[in-house]
């Protein structure tokens, strides 16, 4: 009998020192999302920041999406001209669609960088494969500094850039991907 009782003493005492344990770790989980509420809230200012840059009536973005219309343009031109010497030949008649330009925007706070991210993406929709030969890819993306406006890396059509100088597109998407996910 008075080894069952010491048994269950020790059972309870152990169950007590297990509760202990386990709860000293919930303390520091309790204490470690301090430092989240400043991310959290340098994350809604890069949120408010990178809308502004987005809707700005001049500069990089406004530049930008003027060349990719330009090129939009000047491919959906070519298209027009495949189209047309294909009906030459085959003496049917399709019309060429028009190239169109889709583009979006993610921003992010990165707190490895410390610094407020816009990524920019400019899609050409409709691409044929005959105007889309001199195109390595139909989407484009910027990566931008949202608080200084500068341009931080270029995964465009056919180029890629690393802060402002001609890059290994491996490295500029590398480089885009790791800002916007850390």
């Amino acid at each position: 009998m008075k080894a069952a009782g010491i048994m269950v003493a020790a059972a309870v005492l152990s169950f007590g020192q297990t509760a202990t344990k386990e709860a000293a770790p919930a303390t520091k989980k309790a204490t470690a999302p301090a430092a989240k509420p400043d991310t959290w809230q340098r994350s809604k200012e890069c949120a408010a920041q990178a809308d502004k840059v987005w809707n700005r009536k001049d500069g990089l973005l406004v530049d930008y999406e003027k060349s990719v219309r330009d090129v939009a343009a000047v491919l959906t031109v070519a298209q027009e001209l495949e189209a047309a010497a294909a009906a030459a030949k085959s003496g049917k008649v399709t019309p060429a669609v028009p190239i169109t330009v889709e583009k979006g925007f993610v921003n992010h706070y990165s707190p490895k960088y410390g610094m407020c991210f816009l990524k920019a993406t400019f899609r050409l929709g409709n691409v044929g494969p005959g105007a889309g030969k001199h195109l390595d890819r139909t989407s484009s993306i910027l990566l931008i500094n949202a608080v200084e406006g500068g341009l931080v890396a270029t995964y465009d059509f056919s180029l890629c850039y690393l802060g402002g100088k001609h890059a290994d597109c491996a490295e500029a998407k590398s480089m885009i991907d790791d800002a916007m996910s850390n």
